[in-house]
């Protein structure tokens, strides 16, 4: 399987929002596209968007754009959820990320163990798994610890909202997630951010790759976060990637 260590990616929540764009994608210097594959419908999980998620693998191919897969993931209906995520997973995804939230606080560490090592049981042991959730989780007193025992990296959401200073954010990934994120199978810590601004600040050999919330505006509401896509404001992330970039080449990751 192959490693997301130094790589750089974007996030998708709708699949046919990136369809067709792939090239722009691309172009500013993303190395692969986050895209979801489950949804929920009622107690049961269900593919997402599976035609369109079809289209956008052909695409990606045909101009190698790496894409890894993205699922949130709930306490409860666990089979169910197993079942469901290792039935959408298409062949050639060799990266699942678990998108852990609200719902597992206090969660018990033995619903945690059944699902994360219930999918890597179920998809073979083909795919990497990854943990987001909060960049804060001590706070939210989600058992971290017990996922990231069954994940190669932990991608904590060190997002921007409102005038939260940037300065808080970076110190909440470091007081909360770089401890954790050593202790997974890979010891990755991968964050993921929401802003251009955030990313000089992940010019730092503790994060062996960054990831960005969105390609798009969500069109999903209501919405928490005011979820500013990379699309359409390219002028302000073009340079700082750039940036970005120059520094991972001079200076690449080290586990």
């Amino acid at each position: 399987m192959s490693s997301l260590e130094g790589r750089f990616g974007v996030w998708t929540n709708v699949t046919e929002a990136a369809l067709g764009h792939l090239h722009e994608v691309q172009g500013l210097g993303f190395d692969y596209l986050v895209v979801r594959v489950v949804h929920r419908e009622g107690s049961t999980t269900v593919p997402h968007s599976p035609q369109s998620l079809k289209q956008l693998l052909f695409d990606a191919k045909t101009i190698g754009l790496k894409v890894i897969a993205w699922a949130y993931v709930f306490p409860n209906n666990i089979q169910v959820q197993i079942d469901g995520i290792a039935a959408a997973l298409p062949e050639g995804i060799d990266h699942l990320i678990l998108d852990a939230e609200d719902e597992w606080h206090n969660a018990d560490t033995s619903v945690v163990d059944e699902l994360f090592h219930g999918i890597a049981e179920a998809t073979g042991h083909r795919v990497n798994l990854h943990l987001s959730s909060y960049c804060n989780p001590d706070d939210h007193n989600i058992p971290v610890d017990a996922m990231l025992a069954h994940c190669q990296s932990f991608m904590p959401q060190a997002y921007h909202i409102g005038n939260t200073p940037i300065s808080r954010i970076m110190m909440r990934v470091q007081d909360q997630c770089v401890g954790p994120a050593s202790r997974s199978l890979g010891g990755q810590l991968i964050p993921t951010i929401n802003a251009p601004e955030m990313l000089p600040q992940m010019k730092n050999k503790q994060f062996m790759g960054v990831n960005v919330w969105l390609w798009h505006d969500d069109p999903l509401p209501p919405q928490p976060l005011d979820d500013k896509g990379v699309q359409n404001r390219e002028a302000l992330w073009t340079p700082v990637i750039q940036d970005y970039t120059a520094w991972r080449t001079a200076n690449p990751a080290t586990n």
